[in-house]
């Protein structure tokens, strides 16, 4: 979080409060847009909030858009939306980034991200045997998704969960 390099490459870009009412425009256009999240959890709210404050500080104008989880559903499938807060869970990064899932009825890929690297390592995710290289690659594709910027990453929340030796498939979470 740099607000003063921030909107130093704002300046560099063309961006400047011309007229003097907060707001950065480049031309006749003001550095504005909406934001929606889901009204489904608190913590959305608390992010939607804080994030225009921080935005409005260098001259970025935001209005937040509450939405029911069903509003939000549709708007990311129809890619109605500027910008969204959203929880993205990466058990199966298939289902989220790879193009394969661009051609499904069930399309998670809201960003219509698109990559050949990121879908030869979800592909090698999805067939590697042993835990650790299914992590070993699994970082790969994070550096891969991370430097083509399809989505912003506000942070990261790690659930924990415990599952009983009985169940063959849980034998991906455990340290081998």
């Amino acid at each position: 979080y740099d607000p003063k390099k921030a909107l130093k490459l704002l300046r560099e870009a063309g961006w400047s409060d011309k007229n003097g009412d907060g707001i950065l425009e480049k031309g006749r256009e003001k550095f504005r847009f909406h934001l929606s999240y889901s009204t489904s959890s608190e913590e959305f709210k608390r992010l939607a909030d804080m994030i225009t404050q921080q935005l409005y500080e260098i001259g970025v104008e935001v209005e937040t858009q509450p939405v029911s989880v069903q509003e939000m559903f549709g708007k990311k499938k129809a890619g109605g939306y500027d910008a969204m807060l959203s929880d993205i869970s990466t058990t199966q990064p298939g289902n989220i980034w790879g193009t394969n899932s661009l051609n499904k009825g069930e399309n998670l890929n809201f960003s219509n991200y698109s990559n050949r690297e990121a879908d030869d390592l979800i592909n090698q995710i999805s067939t590697a045997k042993d835990a650790r290289e299914k992590r070993r690659i699994s970082g790969m594709l994070d550096r891969v998704i991370h430097e083509d910027a399809p989505a912003v990453f506000l942070y990261f929340q790690t659930d924990h969960s415990v599952v009983s030796s009985r169940f063959k498939e849980g034998s991906e979470f455990r340290n081998e």
